[in-house]
Parts: C-alpha cells; structure tokens; sequence
C-alpha cells in the first residue's frame, strides 16, 4: 500500500466499529502507543482491543479533517476525532455527551504497512467536554 492508503485506512479503522480494520494497516509486530493515555500496544492482536475498548465507550467515534505529509519512512497526521460518551470510562460514568478534539499521529512505515504509531492529543478538552473535572 503507498502511503495515501494507509492514512485512508488509518481514518477509517478509527470511523468504524469493525475493531479488525485499524489492525490491518500495521505490521504483525506493531507498536501502537496513545502517549496521552501512557498506553502501549504490541502487536496486531493488541491494536484490535485497544480500538474494542474505544467501541465499548464511544461506538460512534469518528475521524476527519485529516491532513498529512509523508516520505518512505515516515508519516504525520493531523486530525480531528469526535464521538458520543456512551460506555463508562474509570471514574466517569456514560454520559451521552458528543466531544470533538484534534489531535496528531506519528506513524512510521516498514514492509507498506505501519510500524508504530504514536497519538497526541489534548485529555483535557475531552474531558471537559464531557463534564469531568480535568
């Protein structure tokens, strides 16, 4: 796959509920890292819980307003990430409040799928958004 399909791809395992689409991009021995949280997959298998568990809590999640730029070793993706509160989180309790933040993803390639991926984003406008204190 060239890099343009891959951030296609990338966005579209995080629009849909089908937990096996986000880990089809990555390598078998992937490193999926969400530096906000301080969480660290390894491996395919790991990518599809950490995307089940955000199923279970946002099940309409969504990503847009992707932007990126690449080289053959490399990619960068900024992009907005939205979604209904409808599972609970440790401490907050489903709310059914919609939350919407931008965020950055660095992802290295190997073999045409991702290697690693590392997401930033802001934990406090998320939950502020959806009622907690930050």
């Amino acid at each position: 796959m060239d890099v343009a399909e891959l951030v296609k791809g990338w966005s579209e395992g995080w629009s849909t509920n089908e937990v096996d689409r986000l880990a089809e991009i990555f390598t078998d021995d992937c490193v999926y890292e969400d530096v906000t949280l301080g969480l660290v997959h390894h491996g395919r298998a790991a990518v599809q819980e950490f995307r089940r568990a955000y199923v279970a809590v946002f099940p309409d999640l969504g990503v847009d307003d992707i932007t990126y730029f690449a080289d053959d070793a490399s990619a960068c993706v900024s992009w907005t990430m939205s979604g209904t509160h409808e599972g609970d989180l440790p401490d907050l309790p489903a709310a059914g409040r919609r939350f919407s933040l931008r965020g950055v993803s660095v992802l290295t390639l190997a073999d045409g799928r991702f290697a690693s991926c590392r997401d930033y984003w802001d934990r406090t406008t998320l939950l502020h958004q959806l009622g907690a204190d930050a």
